[in-house]
């Protein structure tokens, strides 16, 4: 059972736009239920979910396909999400946390955080932290976050993450990725021991909504030599179902091939504070938070 992020890009320079099934998610779920791997899809517009799920069974692939609303910018809808889940179902296979958005201008998501760092990081983290129990009942679990190569530029500044001093969108998007990298890293220390993996991917630059807020000019250079989504997808799919992945935990990989990624995304102050910061600020339970002493 694999759940995967079916948002696209939630980029708009004035409000949130609707929510689509295109780009690597839509890439990601086609490809992975052609291996018959059944899908939970959450999505922004369950119309365009349902017409991805009729998608997939045009192909009359054996894959179980299930679509549920979820807004990455309300931490109340992502708790709802994760409470539906964990009824529903008995254990998780695979977490892929790959949706994300990029906006020209300065927004606020319904918590009161800046776009970027609520939507690509926070609301993935929280997801994370409340599906561990279900991935911790599969054979092998295996989280697998989809982060940026921008991530290099980044810096974590808290004071930056509900109102920045100046709204430069690079330098937020980069904090939101290096957030991920670092939260993989760090969730693999204290899932050690465990059956259940976290690795982090840069799917290399892939053309895909997420560039529709830009210049159009910025847009067609941007386009000229990006991956396709299906060429973006192939490195998580891979890392989803390949057995030579099993143990492998705590890694980045740049397009489907293991590297290093930041100094700053190993250093050790930085990454417990962001842990601790991130357990807080996704209210936690005691439950959840013993994985902080394991």
């Amino acid at each position: 059972l694999v759940l995967v992020m079916v948002h696209s890009s939630m980029a708009s320079n004035t409000s949130l736009r609707r929510g689509s099934t295109s780009g690597i998610g839509r890439a990601t779920a086609l490809a992975l239920s052609a291996r018959g791997a059944d899908l939970l899809l959450p999505c922004r517009d369950v119309t365009q979910g349902e017409a991805l799920r009729d998608e997939i069974s045009h192909f009359k692939t054996q894959a179980r396909v299930s679509v549920f609303h979820l807004e990455l910018g309300s931490l109340t809808s992502v708790k709802e999400f994760t409470d539906l889940i964990c009824k529903k179902e008995s254990k998780l296979d695979v977490l892929i946390n790959n949706a994300g958005t990029m906006p020209m201008s300065y927004q606020r998501t319904e918590d009161g955080y800046e776009m970027q760092w609520g939507v690509n990081y926070l609301a993935h983290a929280m997801l994370t932290l409340y599906l561990l129990d279900l991935l911790k009942a599969a054979r092998q679990g295996r989280i697998l976050h989809v982060s940026s190569i921008m991530h290099r530029f980044g810096r974590i500044d808290f004071s930056s993450i509900h109102r920045p001093r100046r709204y430069f969108w690079p330098v937020l998007y980069s904090q939101s990725k290096l957030a991920t990298v670092l939260f993989s890293h760090q969730l693999a220390k204290h899932l050690a021991g465990t059956r259940v993996t976290s690795n982090v991917i840069h799917p290399g630059t892939v053309g895909t909504q997420i560039v529709r807020g830009m210049p159009q000019w910025m847009q067609r250079i941007m386009h000229g030599f990006a991956l396709s989504p299906a060429e973006g997808a192939a490195p998580s799919v891979d890392l989803a179902c390949n057995p030579a992945y099993a143990n492998v935990s705590g890694a980045y990989f740049n397009k489907g091939k293991r590297a290093r990624s930041s100094s700053r995304s190993h250093d050790p102050r930085l990454a417990m504070a962001l842990w601790h910061e991130t357990l807080r600020l996704c209210g936690v339970n005691e439950t959840l938070s013993r994985i902080d002493a394991s």
